[in-house]
């Protein structure tokens, strides 16, 4: 049997590269994702910060933010959608083709 065993796996050197470079892409990720959530309104960034980012049950946070557990809720369902929407680039020129559903393309 040969050195190589198929699985696609590099050298030990090339695993030690790559888990370097998703490290920074992490930290990456990380500071463009606090960048965005600085963003946020108060309201919507505090339960983010709470929940997502220290861990906080929704009781916990609804405690913290003295409102009810619904309300933790539907604010960070409401703050990923921001946060989602800020990472897509804007659709350019489809949504007037899409506001005309009676015409044939």
């Amino acid at each position: 049997m040969g050195h190589a065993n198929g699985n696609g796996h590099s050298p030990a050197r090339a695993s030690q590269a790559e888990m370097i470079l998703e490290g920074l892409e992490r930290a990456q990720i990380a500071e463009l994702l606090r960048e965005a959530i600085l963003t946020l309104p108060d309201h919507y960034r505090e339960p983010v910060t709470l929940c997502d980012l220290e861990g906080k049950s929704y009781g916990e946070a609804a405690v913290l933010l003295e409102c009810p557990v619904g309300t933790v809720r539907s604010r960070l369902n409401r703050a990923r959608s921001i946060l989602l929407d800020k990472r897509r680039p804007a659709p350019t020129g489809t949504r007037a083709n899409w506001s005309r559903p009676g015409r044939k393309a």
